[in-house]
């Protein structure tokens, strides 16, 4: 008895000596694996902080950017455009100051200040940070006023070419400044119950931001945070040392740690801020602290009921103690129960953050003894039917698999392992997930199991995704690239050899005039086709390159099309086809954009549906305004439609892919590059646009592009229409649309709109308002309608009314091929489509402000042939054949030419003469000795009578944007790209003389 007591108590002192044991180290594992699980956890929350941080830094440098062209611009110049422009974008984006400042750190305010009143300041930049700021785009830490600090976001200015100046005011960098208060609410935490904080710190410690609710925290307020461990005597560090720390802000690394100070757990997590391109941000760093309880509380309480699980299992044991066999069975009991409640809670531990799921089944029932919990979140299932069936689990799958049977699975060996891959859909959010199904067979408490484990495979099956759509790209670019070479050998080749053809049929015919001329019209008209394929890939290259930028000007939409109608009416009539321009909606009269862009974008639409459209055909440009989607923005569609050979389907899905060409008998006798719509389409999307296309074989297509045009208000005279005497108006049109839409726009003016849809009904409005002394004041009439058209139209108002009121044709004709019949009818002005209130406006002023309008001042005036007759040129050209080119072609308008071989040359031939002596300059760029900009600066700083009178022409291969500014930023008049158009010349040289 004795002996059993003995070994008894023996055992009893084992088991408990082992409980401990077992309790001391299940602790320290737990303690581990939960600091790494809140380590993980804090890290991503304040990762997320972080990137939220470095975005808003990264948004405010492409606002920035996204100004610079145009401040740069206008700000040596126009320093009234410049301060509305910064005040307009200072209540849209909500900056509180916008800087110019120079090289010594001191700030040039748009406004005064409303505090101080002063319009400069010493912005204590430190010198390292005014370096800096010349150099790139940065984040600089200074002071207004020497007290309050503030955060400044800089971009440097490229001064290379030029200085720049804001108001006398000559500036290396721009930058804008928010108050702290929105700073620091992008670092506020909303996770652990308001319980974190956040801070920024440079490299030493320095608190240079905190989060909103630290910031309003006086009691906790820190000027340097390693500063403050230090000199807390209770600060008790865990993992890392107070160095490690300060060693990782240093070396701007990431990490986590624990310390205890004023007798609270604190877990901190350190990492660097980076910019997008994964730059680090002033050595910034980004720290969090949370109290430690609040992070593990959820841990915690796991790993207490867990030891208070295994105590209390220990007292049983001890108390059941009667008997040694007693004590074994309840031994055997008790270990089952640890062992099932160990296992769910380790697979509970290893599921509960990520998405793979386990469960354990029996091959005879498929019952389930243990479902992971995740499974409700990831798959958005209730756990107690796979608990029944975990065939139910497979109800999920996007294409169902056979359904599991006991025999079949049994065939797998006992320690072996099945895999499949699988798709399992989240029936509440529709979400799928990739993943591989294991199946493994294992003897658990003495009977046949089988393990599922379903390991979520998402991320790498979509990294596998992305990698075969880059391989696809790499593949198409490899291809792309071969396509290109093949395509510009082709299309460069067939022009060549039809210049190099003929230039040999010249020679050989040289004394048959007539074949001579012909042969030169074919080589000049090769010529201009090699020109426009090589300006297309130039286009191409530059845009692809992402060196285009946007020139933004304030421009009339009415200038615009009546500029498109000028350029592209000759080539429709040319083919016979119809040419109208319809608009709808209330549009601006002035927008802000690239006009030069929209008007390339026009053009290239406009060709194709010429070049495309068989004779007699009808094209259509149509500008629409849309629904407002942006304040102060107008939604513009403009289209352009005809009925010409159409598109298949498969070709509409490719047009805007550079050199795709429709291959049909009818295309292939069209010359083109097949990069016009490509070019277009990047335009379009460069400008914040889309375009689009429907088309049908045969019918016709229509290409539709939608911009957002930033409007411009204007300063019109309220009493215009007033001091006119116009107050009632009369619309004639049989497209009842453009009669109310006429109405719209004048709206406001305090102009009565009446309309009438036929001539007849027009003569009857007429006599009425004579009969009743309402006389309309104006009369605006279709040229073209059913019945009877404007000019009989016109004929009856004139019977009624006199010549005292003023009728205006509204026509999409050409002003010279109607200007006599309508003389003869009493029409006094002719109005071109589409109708725009300025241009009104205008029609109205020439009628009532001239004495006399004999002709209608609206049409185009006839084109004489310009002369140039008796010019003397000095033209600076290095290439022989080019000088030799060019003084031929002047000789022949009768212009005497004198050639510099390079840019000095023709400095001191103009220096050296006498005034008078030339009248134009024609500038090659690319010259060696001295180039053409700095022989055009030196020409225009020097002591002769001339400098600053005399006309300058870049006449050069250099045909950029870029190249035309760089020309006129030198000093010259104007910017032309070679070869020369002799009658572009020409039309150049004239508008010299005119001026």
């Amino acid at each position: 008895m004795i002996k059993k007591r003995i070994l008894l108590g023996a055992g009893a002192t084992f088991l408990t000596a082992a409980l401990v044991v077992i309790i001391v180290i299940y602790s320290m594992f737990t303690s581990s694996h939960i600091f790494n699980e809140s380590a993980n956890h804090l890290y991503e929350i304040y990762n997320q902080v972080n990137i939220t941080f470095s975005s808003m830094v990264s948004r405010n440098w492409n606002v920035l950017h996204g100004w610079s062209n145009y401040i740069e611009e206008k700000s040596n110049n126009d320093v009234t455009a410049i301060t509305e422009f910064i005040e307009k974008r200072r209540t849209d984006w909500g900056f509180t100051n916008f800087y110019f400042i120079n090289k010594d750190g001191v700030g040039k305010l748009t406004r005064p200040d409303k505090e101080t009143g002063e319009a400069t300041r010493d912005l204590d930049i430190s010198p390292e940070d005014r370096e800096r700021m010349q150099k790139g785009d940065v984040v600089l830490e200074g002071k207004r006023g020497g007290e309050v600090p503030i955060t400044l976001f800089t971009i440097k200015v490229d001064n290379t070419s030029q200085a720049y100046e804001y108001d006398g005011f000559e500036y290396v960098a721009m930058g804008i400044t928010f108050d702290r208060e929105d700073m620091t609410k992008t670092l506020d935490i909303n996770a652990f119950n308001g319980a974190g904080r956040c801070y920024i710190t440079d490299a030493d410690g320095n608190v240079l931001m905190t989060s909103e609710s630290e910031a309003k925290d006086d009691a906790h307020h820190i000027d340097n945070f390693l500063d403050h461990l230090e000199e807390e005597a209770d600060t008790v560090f865990t993992g890392m040392s107070l160095e490690d720390i300060t060693a990782g802000l240093k070396k701007g690394e990431k990490g986590e740690t624990l310390f205890t100070i004023h007798g609270t757990e604190y877990y901190l997590s350190y990492q660097p801020i980076e910019t997008e391109g994964g730059n680090s941000l002033n050595d910034w760093m980004m720290l969090g602290l949370v109290p430690s309880d609040t992070l593990n509380q959820s841990m915690d309480e796991f790993r207490i009921i867990t030891i208070a699980v295994m105590a209390g299992i220990f007292v049983l044991l001890a108390a059941a103690g009667v008997t040694v066999a007693f004590v074994m069975y309840s031994r055997n009991v008790k270990e089952q129960q640890i062992k099932l409640k160990s296992r769910d809670g380790l697979f509970d531990l290893l599921t509960r953050n990520t998405n793979d799921v386990f469960l354990l089944f029996s091959p005879d029932t498929f019952a389930s003894e243990y479902v992971s919990p995740n499974i409700e979140r990831i798959l958005g299932i209730d756990s107690k039917p796979v608990r029944d069936d975990i065939r139910n689990i497979l109800d999920t799958a996007v294409v169902k698999p056979p359904r599991f049977t006991s025999e079949g699975i049994k065939r797998l060996q006992q320690g072996c392992t099945w895999e499949s891959a699988l798709q399992l859909r989240n029936i509440s959010t529709g979400d799928v997930y990739w993943f591989k199904l294991m199946l493994y067979r294992s003897v658990f408490n003495g009977e046949d199991s089988f393990v599922m484990m379903l390991s979520d495979r998402t991320k790498e099956q979509s990294m596998n995704v992305k990698l075969e759509q880059a391989l696809g790209v790499a593949k198409a670019a490899n291809s792309a690239k071969s396509n290109f070479l093949s395509n510009m050998s082709h299309d460069i080749r067939t022009p060549m050899n039809a210049i190099i053809g003929f230039a040999t049929l010249i020679a050989k015919d040289a004394y048959n005039p007539e074949k001579v001329l012909e042969y030169v019209r074919k080589i000049t008209f090769s010529s201009q086709h090699l020109l426009g394929l090589i300006n297309d890939i130039l286009d191409m290259s530059k845009i692809e390159s992402g060196k285009t930028s946007l020139n933004m000007v304030e421009f009339r939409l009415s200038d615009l099309l009546e500029e498109l109608y000028s350029m592209m009416n000759a080539q429709a009539k040319a083919k016979g086809q119809s040419f109208e321009i319809h608009t709808k909606g209330n549009l601006p009269d002035v927008v802000l954009g690239d006009k030069l862009r929209l008007n390339q974008i026009m053009i290239n639409l406009m060709s194709n549906a010429i070049k495309y459209t068989p004779e007699n055909g009808e094209i259509t440009i149509g500008v629409e305004a849309l629904e407002q989607n942006i304040h102060n923005h107008a939604h513009i569609k403009f289209y352009v439609k005809d009925n010409g050979i159409g598109m298949s389907p498969e070709f509409v899905e490719t047009i805007f892919d550079p050199f795709t060409r429709e291959e049909t008998t009818l295309t292939n006798k069209i010359q083109g590059t097949g990069l016009g719509m490509a070019i277009t389409k990047n335009i379009v999307e460069l400008m914040g646009g889309t375009i689009s296309v429907e088309s049908e074989q045969g019918k016709g297509s229509t290409f539709t592009v939608e911009l957002e045009l930033s409007t411009v208000e204007t300063d019109e005279d309220e009493n215009f229409w007033i001091k006119h005497n116009i107050t009632r108006a009369l619309v004639v049109d049989d497209e009842e649309y453009i009669c109310k839409d006429i109405q719209s726009l004048m709206e406001g003016t305090g102009v009565e709109i009446s309309y009438a849809l036929n001539g007849f009904k027009a003569v009857e409005m007429v006599n009425e308002a004579c009969d009743n002394k309402k006389d309309f004041n104006i009369v605006l009439l279709d040229w073209k309608m059913p019945e009877i058209n404007g000019i009989e139209t016109a004929k009856l108002i004139r019977k009624k009314i006199g010549k005292e009121v003023p009728i205006l044709v509204l026509t999409s004709y050409d002003f010279a091929d109607i200007e006599e019949e309508a003389k003869e009818a009493g029409i006094d002005f002719l109005l071109a489509k589409p109708f725009f209130v300025s241009n009104f406006r205008r029609a109205v002023s020439q009628l009532k402000d001239e004495d006399k309008v004999e002709n209608i001042v609206a049409a185009e005036e006839a084109k004489t042939d310009i002369s140039i007759a008796g010019l003397k040129v000095l033209a600076a050209e290095d290439n022989e054949i080019n000088a030799e080119i060019l003084v031929d072609l002047l000789d022949m308008e009768d212009v005497k030419c004198e050639i510099a071989v390079n840019g000095k040359e023709a400095l001191d031939k103009f220096t050296s003469s006498a005034p008078g002596t030339y009248d134009i300059i024609l500038m090659d760029v690319q010259m060696p000795v001295m180039n053409g900009y700095e022989a055009t600066r030196a020409i225009r700083e020097s002591s002769h009578p001339d400098a600053q009178t005399i006309p300058i022409l870049a006449m050069t291969a250099n045909a950029f944007d870029d190249d035309v500014k760089m020309a006129l930023d030198a000093g010259m008049n104007a910017h032309m790209a070679k070869p020369v158009d002799i009658e572009k010349l020409k039309e150049t040289i004239a508008s010299f003389k005119n001026k």
